[in-house]
């Protein structure tokens, strides 16, 4: 393609000696330099295993290789007195309105629609359809939202209400064109992502109030050692399919401010109400598959990785109050309190990356993150320096490949939002345009998270990313890494991955599954 930053240029025909010769040349020119020389040793020394892990099935999904009693990478090395998210000013709460998906689905309140009228027909007569940005925030009849909109624009130069309004006139009737002339197409993309929505989240009790001493079991044990009980809830967390279990103490920095949805026995925008008896967050993680994530923009899927953490939230929360203490899910099926991410950087699931996500050692971005709150006495994690964010300062992988802009090139972090942490910002309002404008059946993107370099299966690569690059403090083997990642996989610039109208032409990041091939098995209607 025209617009391919880098020619990827490895053959999949097994008696090529492509991949190998460009191997072996970035061998020869690495080996003068000690960094370089790092790469060469891990590699060579981690290629054998990492191939194996790599080859063995049960590596699809990830979470079958972590049912034993320890985590596939061992954090005590890299384990840190204080997170790398650093505070750099005073905190606060996450504001509720800043999840792009719950502000737009209740906006049409702030505003005075007649009755009977649809809001996208009233929005043409209120605001400046030609120059939204030129759309003046005093049309809106809600202060809060008002101040949000303003603040954004002060402190990061987002207008978020443009981009509202664009989901709404332009965005949203794009999508309805795009997803009927894709129906055919994606039809087996859509069925394999239903069947995640029934397994998981839209029968699973809904969470209230008083929903965490539902259930609790009228006797309560005692805990010899809140060390030992840690142990074995980890223990049990992997056994319900989690390969990552991690504690963390609570931090109310990252709850919401106010609910962000009608959920969780609260009306959209009830003052919280965070219980004194919440003392603990149990993190657990599900990777997405590695056979259908290749096929983001347009038909990966996050359902797998939220489908399968709710059911381990689920099924964890019960034991615990099986033992006679409270415990509530918070997880995407179940609805949040919490903004899971930094509270997974908290407790050592990993790091916070360039693309805002929790990239972790094993499985990179590739992860859906859940939560179980509770008294039970536990001791927290430690978080993890594993050196995501000097790699992060120069990779820019995840920026060059985003094709709607929304993610920083800077070099190095700053404040998120004015919120107090360090970080790189996303303009979530953009991203979340772009969502909708994929033929994809659930909507959603993946693109950063699949273009990470750690996020791959165990190969030699991922190994020394992971296990070399991460160790050696001069940034040359990241430097190298980030170059092996767009020989070998190739990269390509935001434009590459954009739908166009009438094409039903899909390009993803690596190539779209066979069985997501609806035209192989289905005969298209007339």
């Amino acid at each position: 393609m025209e617009n391919e930053k880098v020619n990827p240029s490895v053959q999949t025909n097994p008696e090529s000696k492509g991949p190998e010769l460009s191997r072996r040349n970035f061998l020869k020119l690495s080996a003068a330099s000690v960094g370089a020389a790092a790469v060469v040793t891990g590699a060579a020394a981690a290629g054998v295993a990492g191939y194996a892990n790599a080859t063995d099935r049960r590596t699809a999904t990830g979470w079958e290789t972590e049912t034993g009693d320890e985590e596939y990478f061992d954090r005590k090395p890299f384990e840190v007195s204080k997170p790398t998210n650093r505070v750099v000013g005073p905190t606060r709460n996450i504001e509720y309105l800043s999840p792009a998906q719950y502000r737009r689905n209740v906006l049409s309140r702030f505003f005075d629609v007649p009755e009977g009228m649809a809001f996208a027909d009233y929005l043409r007569t209120v605001a400046d359809v030609n120059n939204l940005e030129a759309t003046p925030f005093s049309i809106i009849n809600n202060p809060d939202l008002v101040k949000y909109y303003q603040d954004m624009l002060d402190r990061e130069g987002w207008n978020f209400f443009a981009e509202d309004l664009r989901y709404f006139l332009e965005v949203l009737p794009r999508r309805t064109r795009i997803l009927a002339e894709t129906e055919f197409d994606l039809t087996l993309a859509k069925a394999y992502v239903n069947g995640h929505y029934y397994l998981s989240g839209y029968h699973l009790s809904r969470i209230s109030k008083e929903s965490d001493f539902e259930g609790v079991s009228e006797t309560k044990y005692d805990v010899r050692d809140p060390a030992e009980m840690t142990r074995l809830i980890k223990k049990v967390g992997r056994m319900y399919g989690s390969p990552i279990v991690r504690i963390v103490e609570l931090n109310n920095d990252f709850a919401y401010d106010r609910c962000p949805q009608e959920s969780r026995g609260y009306t959209f925008g009830e003052p919280l109400n965070i219980p004194s008896h919440w003392k603990y967050g149990i993190i657990t993680t599900y990777p997405l598959s590695w056979e259908t994530i290749v096929a983001s923009p347009h038909a990966g899927a996050s359902q797998e990785g939220y489908a399968y953490v709710a059911v381990t939230d689920e099924k964890l929360s019960t034991f615990i109050k099986q033992l006679g203490y409270s415990a509530r899910p918070n997880d995407r099926q179940h609805n949040y309190e919490y903004v899971l991410p930094p509270l997974a950087v908290l407790a050592g699931v990993g790091e916070q990356g360039r693309l805002s996500s929790c990239v972790t050692p094993e499985f990179g971005a590739h992860v859906r993150l859940g939560m179980v709150v509770t008294d039970l006495p536990l001791v927290p994690d430690k978080p993890i320096d594993f050196g995501l964010q000097k790699f992060c300062q120069n990779c820019k992988i995840c920026a060059e490949n985003c094709p709607s802009g929304s993610i920083s090139f800077a070099d190095k972090p700053r404040e998120i939002n004015g919120r107090g942490y360090e970080g790189w910002p996303i303009n979530t309002a953009t991203c979340s345009n772009f969502w909708y404008e994929t033929p994809n059946p659930t909507m959603g993107c993946r693109i950063c998270v699949t273009v990470c370099p750690f996020t791959k299966r165990s190969n030699w690569i991922h190994t020394a990313a992971r296990d070399v690059a991460v160790r050696d403090k001069t940034g040359i083997s990241a430097s190298m890494l980030t170059w092996m990642e767009r020989a070998f996989y190739g990269t390509h610039d935001g434009e590459y991955y954009k739908y166009v109208d009438g094409s039903r032409e899909y390009n993803v990041v690596k190539e779209m599954p066979w069985f997501f091939k609806t035209g192989d098995f289905f005969v298209e209607p007339s």
